[in-house]
């Protein structure tokens, strides 16, 4: 990785425009992977790793929530015994938490829920970073890698960071004055299972999963549970829980995964500003030509994230579009660029797969040659030809004798034809292992397209006119016993 491309994220803003709550919606439901790095108005910087989406590490500016503080809430440790186990962890340049699971002092399983819980904590001191705060996303890294990946709860994660803090988000209300009177909708594909609410607010839930009504109707006349009422309304809108319903002859679902289409953007008069730009670096950037292929060495202090200046302005083209679809727009440019660097590379690691697999075709070695077609399929799966090579060497090393694996095989040949219609070599790879099976009928249709597409296999001209010979004598034969019956 060269240094211009360890210090310039694909995708840069500000917490004014898009809350850290919508981003981390977004690269859950774009399956983003990478680092999210923020930088508060004083500079100190906070760093946040997402793994196909998915919050797995978190290291902020300033200490927040230590394991040990937390062990001792828990009452899963005491004072001697923290003093013991840190002054271990610096001698042997541990983490305390290994340290303790060492001693037995702590059962792992115990020290996996605190870093959730500790990771939970952290990630609601983040979200209440000032709205001036800057990110940048720097697509496939992990500056965190020298700490343990943790699996938690997605949804349940984003939610906790939405409830916390003393009041509303500046989003979430921004999305509320959005609303109007259009009636709200309960998502088909919302998980409430998942998210913590009182009995008083599941209330609330029910009654609108029973028929969609406007936000005026929902909400009690005033005091606490109004208040309440709309600070729930505006999370689950910023979670895609909850939707607005269409207008009549509007083609926009009204549940269902793509929460973003009907999501309300704020009126003018309520948005944040959008005089701060959410920059994509050009295409000619070194960095978006080749992404890192592995993640830079672990720092100390994230890379700083370059973002723009609060008074840059909007470029022209993207003058009307709202703040939360520009950085939309360039979260998805960011994640197509990634997909199609990977798609590049597992091609070209396919390609060499398949090489050396035709050098063992060339001997006959079967087994090796089928081996290596499989990696080249796991590396490259859209590849119609690699996939019907594969099934064509799976037929070679005797899988069609196993009636399981047979189906199998034919399957991918099918799938293969589907997505490469007109394929000679998977029409050719698919109607020899149909030929072999015995679907005599099926097999000669793939020859006779081979044939007429590709007159120079001679094998398939070959099929093709023995079938042909034999299906003449076959009703020659039949018309010569018919008469003889008539006699």
């Amino acid at each position: 990785m060269t240094p211009t491309a360890a210090h310039r994220p694909l995708v840069r803003g500000r917490l004014s425009t898009t809350s850290l709550a919508e981003l981390l919606v977004f690269a859950l439901e774009r399956r983003l992977s990478g680092s999210f790095v923020f930088e508060a108005p004083a500079g100190a910087r906070s760093a946040l790793v997402v793994a196909r989406g998915r919050v797995t590490k978190l290291r902020t500016a300033e200490p927040v929530e230590q394991l040990g503080h937390l062990l001792e809430e828990r009452g899963l440790l005491d004072d001697a015994r923290l003093v013991r186990a840190l002054r271990l962890a610096r001698e042997h340049g541990q983490r305390l938490g290994d340290t303790l699971v060492r001693l037995h002092e702590l059962r792992p399983e115990a020290l996996d829920a605190a870093l959730r819980e500790q990771l939970g904590r952290r990630l609601c001191w983040l979200g209440q970073l000032p709205a001036e705060s800057a990110y940048g996303f720097f697509a496939d890294v992990d500056y965190l890698a020298d700490r343990a990946a943790l699996d938690t709860d997605p949804l349940a994660l984003i939610w906790r960071c939405l409830r916390s803090g003393p009041a509303a988000l500046p989003r979430q209300e921004a999305l509320l004055a959005g609303l109007g009177e259009r009636p709200l909708v309960l998502r088909q594909s919302a998980a409430l299972e998942r998210l913590p609410m009182s009995p008083g607010e599941r209330r609330w839930l029910e009654a609108l999963r029973a028929r969609p009504r406007p936000l005026a109707a929902l909400l009690p006349s005033g005091g606490v549970e109004r208040a309440q009422l709309e600070r729930l309304i505006g999370a689950l809108l910023v979670l895609r829980q909850v939707g607005v319903e269409p207008e009549p002859g509007s083609l926009v679902p009204a549940s269902g995964n793509a929460a973003a289409s009907t999501a309300p953007s704020a009126p003018a008069s309520t948005a944040p500003s959008a005089r701060v730009a959410h920059t994509l670096l050009p295409p000619q950037s070194a960095h978006l030509a080749s992404p890192p292929r592995s993640a830079p060495p672990p720092s100390s202090t994230p890379p700083a994230t370059h973002a723009p200046p609060a008074a840059a302005p909007v470029p022209r083209s993207s003058s009307t579009r709202p703040a939360g679809d520009r950085v939309e727009h360039a979260l998805e440019r960011a994640s197509r660029l990634v997909r199609e660097q990977t798609r590049a590379e597992g091609a070209a690691a396919a390609a060499l797969a398949i090489e050396q697999a035709r050098q063992h075709l060339e001997h006959e070695e079967y087994a090796a040659a089928e081996r290596l077609a499989r990696k080249a399929a796991e590396a490259d799966p859209g590849n119609a030809e690699i996939l019907a090579l594969h099934a064509w060497l799976r037929m070679s090393i005797g899988e069609l004798a196993t009636p399981a694996l047979a189906a199998q095989i034919v399957g991918m040949l099918d799938r293969a034809v589907r997505k490469a219609p007109e394929s000679v070599p998977v029409r050719s790879y698919r109607a020899q292992v149909l030929e072999r099976l015995g679907r005599d009928e099926e097999a000669f249709r793939d020859y006779r397209f081979v044939a007429r597409h590709a007159p120079e296999q001679i094998d398939a001209v070959r099929k093709v006119r023995l079938h042909l010979m034999r299906t003449r004598n076959e009703q020659k034969s039949s018309g010569i016993f018919s008469k003889l019956f008539l006699r």
